[in-house]
């Protein structure tokens, strides 16, 4: 197939967006990834717009520097303006510089939601180094995998890292390791945050760690080297990596995504035609994803490169963020299935209630229909302005591929595609493309592709002819909606039926009684796998003896909407679902929870024969 210029691939997008829209004629091949039906939804200057080649540096600071009194950022209280943030971009790079951080160098990040964060990924930018952002609560086993797999010569972490990395300085070889206070920013409006930062100060000096302060003569200086800023690359032997962020492994391996300074900017760049019409310079957002999760790095790209006001927390408790959000009043919040789940349950939230909001925005994981039913009226009922923008995305194409527009958008649909993604639905068997309405394979692809995994052997499993293989399950329809409907590492064969895991969970939420379902397969030994299924009963029945009303339930409506080998064999009703660090469902730690304890049950048998 001949490869299109850049010129001809927007010709035919717009003659394709022209033909869904009806203002042309001509006939359509039923197949998603050749028609593209969503462009329909977009204006012509979002296929025609054409980005600079820029670093994620140069993209912001071409974004800011109009306004350096404009304040992006709000930590503690304390805000900082987008001149101050640039200024501290340029000393940070420059210290790195100066302690032998050259391009190309990877230097790994376990930093939390802090503006430190944006000084190191920015001023790294800045230099042609790669930020490698890695989690800081990863246990000294986890810690030094990402770092070794990235091949980090260098590694700043927060203070709760320091006992940790020294560990893994004796088995890694770090070429320096730079360890900061959470509170080095904040303000020092009490005496107790005095105190504290006055004691974290001293332990810096201490450990030598002064590597940011403005006093120069502080710092471990190895050279006196500087290399005053690096322009974007792009060339065969020179690719175009800005950052490496980490897959969650919720329901397979842990992986380090390599993710291109163009991605991120394009990615960025294209939220103009999902929020540009309700969002506005200035609008206050509370976004408390971390920067070493993909779409807590490109969220606060988002964030300050449409300058908007972002309070920004080191850390997030998943029990106060109801709270925070009726504290704050945000215009936009970001978040996860289980960061709603949990504001349910805050009084203050109820009291106070959302006017100011515009944007909800949840991403991370798959929604069930009714869960997005339930938590639509709910916050509709606060007096946030729309539904809930449901997002569907991967780690590897930045961590946001798709967005559902609120109410503009179909009921279970996670909205259309960017304008500069692509999307392929494959049966299951033959691999060809199947028709709109039919579920298969997910394949994705477009602009904010990664450049691939840091093992290039896991990158030669999931990226085939600049496809990626998502692991997901859904369709299309014809108006270009994309509808997720489960999970290929979420199914498994019982007997000889396949069972659909989240289908299952769909039905069992659809009981009142239910708060939340989670379904795992566990071992048999006549149908080789069964579903054994982790009930979450609303608060108020915890604990009431209506484990077997339910339990009926489920078993009654499951003969009506389920195959026989999908009815759960087991039911927990008192073992809590297990989340991630990142607010996801633990699948693979579920899984080993409940085949524990199918082999004591096993085991207990056998011990009373």
């Amino acid at each position: 197939m001949k490869t299109l210029t850049k010129e001809e691939e927007i010709l035919r997008d717009l003659y394709l967006r022209d033909l869904a829209s009806g203002k042309v004629s001509g006939s359509l091949t039923g197949k998603a990834s050749v028609d593209k039906p969503w462009l329909k939804s977009y204006p012509e200057e979002a296929i025609t717009d054409e980005l600079k080649n820029q670093t994620i540096y140069e993209y912001l600071k071409s974004s800011i520097s109009d306004e350096p009194n404009c304040v992006l950022v709000n930590y503690f209280g304390r805000e900082i303006t987008a001149g101050e943030i640039l200024e501290n971009i340029d000393r940070t790079a420059e210290y790195f510089s100066k302690i032998g951080v050259l391009a190309h160098d990877k230097v790994a990040l376990a930093l939390p939601g802090l503006p430190e964060a944006i000084y190191c990924i920015y001023g790294l930018n800045k230099l042609g180094a790669v930020a490698v952002n890695i989690d800081p609560r990863l246990n000294v086993e986890d810690l030094k995998r990402d770092i070794e797999a990235s091949r980090s010569k260098f590694f700043v972490g927060i203070d709760s890292t320091s006992s940790k990395i020294k560990i893994v300085r004796g088995q890694y070889p770090l070429t320096d390791v730079m360890i900061l206070s959470a509170l080095r920013s904040a303000p020092s409006n009490s005496l107790k945050m005095r105190l504290v930062k006055g004691l974290s100060k001293m332990m810096e000096i201490k450990d030598g760690n002064f590597v940011f302060n403005r006093v120069h003569k502080y710092g471990k200086i190895h050279n006196s080297n500087f290399v005053d800023s690096i322009a974007y690359q792009n060339v065969e032997d020179t690719p175009d990596l800005a950052v490496i962020v980490h897959t969650g492994g919720t329901t397979g391996i842990h992986k380090g995504v390599k993710v291109s300074n163009h991605a991120l900017n394009r990615t960025v760049h294209d939220h103009n035609y999902i929020v540009d019409d309700v969002v506005e310079v200035g609008d206050s957002i509370y976004n408390p994803l971390p920067p070493f999760m993909s779409y807590g790095m490109t969220t606060l790209h988002l964030a300050l490169c449409k300058k908007l006001y972002m309070y920004m927390v080191p850390a997030v408790s998943l029990d106060k963020f109801g709270d925070e959000i009726a504290r704050l009043q945000p215009n936009i919040i970001y978040g996860g299935p289980i960061h709603y789940k949990k504001a349910k349950e805050s009084a203050l939230l109820r009291e106070k209630g959302l006017a100011n909001t515009k944007v909800i925005v949840s991403g991370g994981e798959r929604v069930g229909i009714n869960e997005e039913r339930e938590n639509n009226k709910f916050y509709l009922g606060l007096g946030a302005h729309d539904e809930i923008y449901n997002g569907y995305g991967a780690s590897e194409l930045c961590g946001v591929f798709s967005v559902k527009k609120g109410s503009k958008n179909s009921e279970g649909s996670v909205g259309y595609p960017f304008p500069h993604n692509n999307v392929k639905i494959c049966d299951f068997e033959t691999g060809e493309e199947v028709p709109y309405g039919k579920d298969g394979d997910v394949f994705l692809s477009g602009e904010g592709m990664m450049l691939g995994y840091t093992n290039e052997e896991e990158t030669r499993k999931a990226v085939h002819d600049g496809w990626f293989a998502s692991g997901d399950i859904g369709h299309m329809n014809e108006d270009g909606e994309l509808f997720i409907t489960g999970r290929k590492k979420r199914q498994f064969v019982s007997g000889v039926d396949k069972v659909y895991i989240p289908i299952v969970e769909d039905v069992i939420e659809s009981i009142p009684e239910v708060n939340k379902c989670v379904v795992v397969g566990v071992s048999d030994d006549e149908l080789r796998k069964v579903p054994y299924a982790y009930i979450e009963l609303k608060s108020e029945l915890q604990g009431n003896g209506f484990e077997g009303i339910v339990e009926e339930k489920i078993k009654n409506i499951g003969k009506e909407l389920l195959p026989e080998t999908s009815i759960p064999k087991y039911f927990n009703y008192h073992s809590p679902i297990v989340y991630t660090g990142n607010g996801k469902v633990d699948f693979v730690m579920m899984e080993k929870n409940a085949e524990n304890e199918i082999s004591a049950l096993a085991n207990q048998k056998v011990n009373k024969k």
